[in-house]
């Protein structure tokens, strides 16, 4: 007995205090690793030069009334309205768009039929998709000559919806990945939801609105679930310190009682001789 505690003291005092905590760095690195994965990629704003330049050129396009200009400008500064959460960029956006269906309504009808069409396909929405109603005012979008301002209201209503429609299909997603249990899957889906959210387009916002709770209950559920995922999962690295000790506890028990059963069938032989 004394031998099977010796020998487990001895195997105990080899793991250093510098050892141990070469390991727990290397498993806090990990850690922070894994939580920094977790963390999708924010939609970058434009800078503030970009949004001054682009309030600038719609301006100066506005007040020239020339066709070609305005257009130039509203297709140059599309992104950048769209990234952006200046109110006074998109009051310019709508001036010129205003101006250039006084200009040539046509014009104005295929930029925001092709700016349409754009959305539609990032968000994975076809016009099957959206509601009969949006999808017949999709219809006159791209076949009649609508008005100027018919022809924005069509856009804003068909991406609300369109919208609606792609948050609705990302939270059920997120609900089978939560269900399946798949770790990849459950943190795929999760970034994508928190990348909805974080989209600065009024259409995306107006659609994250409408289901906020539901959303940030999904969210924190998902969260929750990858994490726990991960402690058990990061219990068996093989740099986790728990996980190492543990094992080298369990071999000293093991060979405790092995030393313990050979020093009894040693004493039992000197007590037969």
């Amino acid at each position: 007995m004394v031998l099977s505690f010796n020998f487990l003291y001895q195997i105990f005092i080899e793991i250093s205090i510098n050892d141990w905590w070469i390991i727990k760095n290397k498993s806090n690195n990990h850690d922070q690793a894994n939580q920094n994965q977790d963390q999708p990629p924010k939609k970058s704003e434009p800078t503030s030069e970009q949004v001054k330049s682009a309030k600038d050129k719609l301006e100066e396009a506005t007040k020239s009334n020339n066709k070609e200009e305005i257009k130039n400008a509203l297709n140059e500064a599309s992104e950048t309205v769209k990234n952006s959460s200046d109110p006074d960029l998109k009051k310019r956006k709508d001036e010129a768009e205003d101006r250039l269906g006084e200009v040539d309504k046509e014009e104005l009808r295929k930029i925001i039929k092709n700016e349409v069409a754009k959305e539609l396909e990032k968000l994975g929405i076809k016009a099957a998709d959206l509601s009969s109603e949006n999808k017949q005012k999709l219809d006159e979008l791209n076949n009649n000559n609508v008005e100027p301002s018919q022809a924005k209201e069509i856009r804003k209503e068909t991406l609300n919806d369109a919208s609606v429609k792609a948050l609705d299909k990302l939270i059920t997603e997120v609900e089978q990945a939560i269900k399946s249990g798949d770790q990849k899957k459950i943190e795929g889906k999760y970034k994508e939801l928190q990348q909805f959210t974080q989209n600065n387009s009024e259409y995306a916002q107006n659609a994250y609105s409408k289901k906020k709770g539901i959303v940030n209950s999904l969210l924190e559920k998902a969260k929750n679930k990858s994490s726990q995922q991960n402690e058990d999962d990061n219990f068996f690295r093989p740099n986790n310190p728990a996980m190492w000790l543990s094992g080298v506890a369990v071999i000293g028990v093991v060979v405790g009682a092995i030393l313990i059963v050979r020093s009894r069938r040693r004493d039992k032989k000197m007590a037969t001789k």
